[in-house]
């Protein structure tokens, strides 16, 4: 039977160049390697209403402080996004493009496996395509 070989966790780089194993540590206590003040997270969302909202609420929830409920604290509690990684992440888009259930829903129940993935890719790939060609703000 081969032996097992202990692989010690790698250190990470956090803020001040100082590094340690475990990223809630680094974070929580010296934020982030690279802080990206200036520019924030700017993202785009591709979705149906509802996930668009779904997005809008987790994001949301990521802004403030998160800590472990009912256990004795091992961890030191989630700070909320902007304290953690030193940039904004805005609850709203850069860019938002929606589109019906019922729309994707013909082409992810299409029977033949390799024209269901063509159509499913093509769906995404004509709207953001679209976009690109038809809207000022652009996905970068």
């Amino acid at each position: 039977m081969p032996d097992l070989i202990h692989l010690p966790e790698p250190r990470l780089l956090f803020g001040y160049n100082q590094s340690l194993e475990d990223p809630r540590d680094g974070l929580s206590l010296l934020g982030p390697h690279d802080p990206a003040q200036n520019y924030g997270v700017k993202y785009g969302v591709v979705a149906t209403k509802e996930g668009s909202r779904r997005l809008r609420n987790w994001i949301s929830k990521l802004q403030g402080p998160i800590s472990e409920v009912g256990k004795e604290r091992s961890r030191p509690p989630y700070p909320g996004f902007e304290a953690a990684f030193g940039m904004p992440w805005s609850v709203k888009p850069a860019l938002e493009l929606s589109f019906g259930e019922e729309e994707l829903r013909k082409v992810v129940m299409l029977n033949d496996r390799h024209k269901r993935n063509f159509e499913t890719v093509r769906f995404f790939t004509d709207l953001i395509l679209q976009t690109i060609l038809n809207e000022e703000v652009k996905p970068v």
